[in-house]
């Protein structure tokens, strides 16, 4: 089974381990219509957020993600405003891309030993941060035992909880927050 489903260009298709729709609608609710957004995804798996938010919010995105599904979901949809950049980020990459209007590191920063430096550099480098962890009790996730410092310091950051969805299990959820960039805009 998929980790992320897949997005048709009209709706959500496939199964999946984690659920998107929820996660995508409460980040929708934030998004601004008034200008196209420049959006970067992080860790964009099968480029589920990047291509809907592409298509929803005319948004010029781009996808970050070294995993093959990428590549594949990318090349085979050739969705003229979506860009894939198919490695894993590293801190010259976050700050050769620059400024961003949203940046979505969605159940990411766990999986980075330098989750400090790349948490620093997109609040530096967006309007809009959607942080998302896992539970730290859930078992079998990467690095999980940092779940707590990440979660203290996008709290010391400004950041705010926007939703909890069911991460690998009902059992658990993860919570996403809603940080305000260092040079955002005040709404």
């Amino acid at each position: 089974m998929n980790y992320q489903p897949e997005w048709t260009g009209t709706k959500t298709s496939g199964e999946a381990i984690r659920t998107s729709t929820d996660r995508y609608l409460a980040i929708a609710d934030y998004l601004p219509r008034t200008k196209r957004l420049r959006v970067l995804d992080l860790g964009a798996n099968r480029g589920y957020f990047s291509l809907r938010i592409a298509d929803e919010f005319s948004a010029d995105v781009v996808a970050v993600d070294g995993l093959p599904q990428l590549k594949q979901t990318l090349e085979a949809i050739d969705h003229p405003r979506v860009t894939g950049i198919y490695r894993h980020a590293d801190v010259q990459l976050l700050e050769e891309l620059g400024h961003f209007d949203v940046i979505l590191a969605l159940s990411v920063l766990h999986h980075l030993p330098w989750w400090p430096l790349a948490l620093g550099i997109m609040h530096r480098s967006c309007d809009l941060l959607f942080a998302e962890v896992p539970d730290q009790a859930e078992t079998d996730v990467a690095m999980s035992g940092q779940t707590g410092p990440i979660v203290e310091e996008i709290l010391r950051l400004g950041g705010e909880e926007i939703i909890r969805t069911p991460g690998f299990d009902a059992a658990h959820t993860r919570p996403m927050f809603l940080i305000r960039g260092a040079d955002a805009p005040v709404s």
